[in-house]
């Protein structure tokens, strides 16, 4: 769907929200599965469901960075924002459970302990002022990304 979009003629706002399932099993009893091309750069690895792992991670940075190129060919990246996170840390269960390590958290998929809550997230976008990027380290939530999307849009916080 996305390559659909940047192939057509926009003359209006784009919001797309793109869900993968390239490191995700497609059901509790299967595993991540990417291109043998993708899994040669892991082949070091040695434990053949956590190569799979990452060869599958390699095939969503592989597709992010597709999009990322797509908006900056049709000069859209300077004027877009990218939000980038996942949905919760590795499972627990099932036939390749905890191929992706939540180490040294407490937790997994389904539970409330941060190793199945607490997961990686960047928003980018050039609209963002300078100087107003921050890492992070503790505890936030996606509403916590409301005041830098809302600046993003080029609005100021004191008129909301």
């Amino acid at each position: 769907m996305a390559k659909y979009y940047f192939k057509q003629k926009l003359n209006f706002p784009l919001f797309m929200y793109l869900a993968t399932l390239a490191a995700h099993g497609q059901a509790d009893n299967m595993t991540a599965d990417a291109p043998e091309s993708n899994l040669e750069k892991f082949s070091y690895i040695g434990d053949r469901n956590r190569t799979l792992l990452a060869g599958a991670v390699d095939v969503l940075d592989e597709s992010v960075g597709r999009v990322i190129e797509a908006l900056h060919k049709r000069r859209m990246l300077a004027n877009s924002v990218v939000v980038f996170t996942s949905d919760n840390g590795g499972m627990p269960w099932g036939t390749y459970s905890n191929t992706g390590s939540n180490w040294p958290l407490r937790g997994t998929k389904g539970t409330l302990w941060e190793g199945g809550i607490r997961v990686p997230a960047v928003v980018w976008s050039p609209l963002l002022k300078p100087g107003s990027r921050v890492v992070v380290p503790g505890m936030m939530h996606v509403v916590d990304w409301l005041p830098t999307l809302y600046s993003a849009a080029g609005e100021k916080l004191e008129s909301a």
